[in-house]
């Protein structure tokens, strides 16, 4: 299925293009695919049709123009286009603008309408439906505030900074013109542009010339492009990476996709390929790859270190963590960042004896940088405190989680903390000040071992399944994130905390996903619980239908829900949906048809 989608994305894109992406087809194919000698082969003979291809071009050869499934074509998604017949039979790759701008149009930028700079709105286009849409963090775009992408005359991005301000200021203009008007033309004096976006970030700039390129694509290679990217939006959005990175790179994500689907597999794929062929190099790359770019699925990393034969390369991983000018507590945090630990006490037990050495060598090079001030004597001290440490956690946030109020007598005081930390620790090595600072610095939160990737997906190197806007429908409101499938998890992200931390994550082990199209109950669920429909006062058996909003009605074919599957307490949104709680399904709702089938 992954070198299907992967053939598929090759062949959408431009000639000079299909090899570089058949290339990497052939690598993963190796890597997902090993046994399969029947995919491999069918690759290779890909490649080897794209240079064929490449030979007849070069002798004068042209394909003719694309005839078939026009009807389809002139009304995609329910958008009607008039277009005329001799400009959709044109629909074909765009060459004017790449992979890499089409993905950063759809992904859109944020700022703020107006002048004043508060970035309070995101602008994206709108592939599914044609159109360039604006909308509030975290809002849906309502139609009355996009604009068709047939409609735009004219786009103008320019830096608008006064002359001695310390950051850049970019404003971006979009006019448009009576509908049945072609091709772009400057703004007459005066007229005011129907969106103008300002904000200080790049984004806006590079969305703004993007958005240029793909208005001179429909004025000069004819609108059918516009429709070639509508039709083959998932593969652009798939491909997005693979034309964007260095061949180095590549090697370096298989490794990854490697490691993720087998930690033993992934290893062997790093002693061929990166040539790190000792346990001190092995454990280096993957703290590299941990700390810096990320993409290690953290439970398949803690289970691999789970084992007593990876102790040496735990050891070279978790000596290159930083921890100097750490606290211990914060030391912990920034260790369980970077790998879920798995197993019984005595692989905790090990892990953190490691990390008492680790810690304890980085301690020792400037101990007045840390506060609250210490004075370990040995990595033992530095083992002890860490223990006590994590089953305080345990007590205060573990626990409570699992046992809900029957966990009231399992979490210590402050005093018992103390006292029991006092039976292994001197109050000369570590005073009672230090003691009740990281009683309270966990008590407010948490040692979380979780761990999130510390960087934008769009520069981790891994490939996702699938990314792009949906819309939660979530007690009586819809909220829009940005969602990234990759490492058995759906990535949730908002426009208000960027593109760094999720605001949710759903783990897909535990759930079941349906087509509300196809799914008769929970296309009824979904309908019954839309705004507008509200239980009568009168009577339980009675419902007094208002009329819902027309676009959650419509959504109903382009919606999947996720419901979670096991008995426990509801996991699904648990922290986006705080002001409520969280839920045992979900709603999230596609941009098109097609979207939502690859969704599902």
């Amino acid at each position: 299925e992954y070198v299907g989608v992967a053939v598929e994305s090759a062949l959408a894109t431009t000639s000079q293009d299909r090899l570089k992406v058949l290339a990497e087809v052939n690598a993963r194919s190796t890597v997902v695919s090993g046994h399969n000698l029947l995919v491999r082969a069918e690759s290779k003979v890909l490649v080897g049709m794209v240079k064929m291809e490449r030979f007849f071009l070069c002798l004068g050869y042209r394909p003719g123009p694309v005839t078939d499934e026009l009807e389809e074509d002139k009304h995609i998604s329910g958008f009607s286009t008039e277009s005329p017949t001799e400009d959709v039979g044109t629909m074909a790759v765009p060459e004017l603008i790449h992979s890499a701008e089409v993905y950063q149009l759809y992904r859109g930028a944020c700022g703020k309408e107006g002048d004043l700079i508060a970035e309070r709105c995101r602008l994206w286009v709108d592939f599914p439906n044609l159109r360039i849409a604006i909308a509030e963090y975290d809002q849906p775009a309502s139609p009355r505030n996009c604009i068709s992408l047939l409609d735009i005359s004219w786009c103008h991005c320019e830096d608008a900074a006064e002359p001695d301000a310390e950051e850049p200021v970019y404003r971006l203009d979009v006019y448009s013109l009576p509908s049945g008007t072609c091709g772009q033309q400057r703004p007459a004096p005066g007229q005011t542009p129907r969106i103008r976006v300002s904000g200080s970030s790049s984004s806006l700039r590079d969305f703004g010339l993007a958005l240029q390129k793909l208005l001179k694509s429909r004025d000069e290679e004819g609108r059918g492009r516009l429709y070639f990217i509508q039709k083959r939006l998932f593969q652009y959005l798939w491909r997005s990476v693979q034309l964007s990175v260095s061949e180095d790179r590549l090697v370096e994500a298989q490794a990854v996709l490697a490691f993720n689907l087998n930690p033993k597999d992934g290893i062997a794929y790093v002693k061929r390929k990166l040539h790190k062929s000792t346990e001190d190099e092995i454990g280096e790359w993957l703290s590299q790859v941990c700390t810096e770019k990320g993409g290690l699925d953290p439970t398949m990393l803690g289970d691999y270190f789970s084992r007593r034969d990876t102790l040496p390369i735990f050891w070279s991983f978790v000596r290159r963590i930083e921890f100097s000018k750490m606290d211990i507590v914060g030391a912990l945090r920034q260790l369980f960042d970077t790998f879920k630990p798995g197993g019984e006490g005595q692989v905790i037990t090990r892990i953190l004896e490691h990390f008492a050495e680790s810690y304890f060598q980085q301690w020792q090079a400037d101990p007045s940088a840390v506060e609250p001030p210490t004075a370990y004597k040995n990595a033992d001290t530095v083992f002890q405190v860490a223990v006590s440490l994590i089953m305080l956690n345990t007590g205060l946030h573990v626990a409570a989680k699992k046992l809900g109020n029957k966990a009231k007598g399992a979490s210590m005081s402050l005093e018992e903390y103390i006292a029991n930390t006092r039976r292994l620790v001197s109050a000369e090595e570590v005073p009672d000040e230090a003691l009740r600072a990281w009683f309270e610095d966990i008590s407010c939160t948490e040692i979380s071992v979780e761990p999130m990737p510390r960087t934008p997906f769009s520069k981790l190197p891994v490939q996702p399944n699938m990314e792009g806007w949906l819309v939660a429908v979530v007690n009586n409101t819809s909220l829009r994130f940005w969602a990234v499938l990759v490492l058995q998890r759906i990535y949730l992200f908002s426009d208000s905390q960027g593109d760094v931390d999720p605001a949710d994550v759903i783990d897909l082990k535990d759930v079941s996903v349906a087509a509300l199209e196809d799914d008769e109950a929970a296309r009824k669920r979904y309908l019954e619980n839309l705004p507008g429909v509200r239980r009568s006062w009168r009577s339980l058996c009675c419902r007094r239908r208002a009329r819902p909003d027309p676009w959650l009605v419509a959504a109903a074919r382009r919606s999947l829900e996720i419901s979670q599957r096991s008995s426990g307490p509801p996991v699904i949104l648990q922290k986006s949906n705080k002001p409520a709680r969280a839920l045992r399904r979900v709603v999230l709702v596609a941009e098109s048809n097609d979207l939502a089938e690859k969704w599902v």
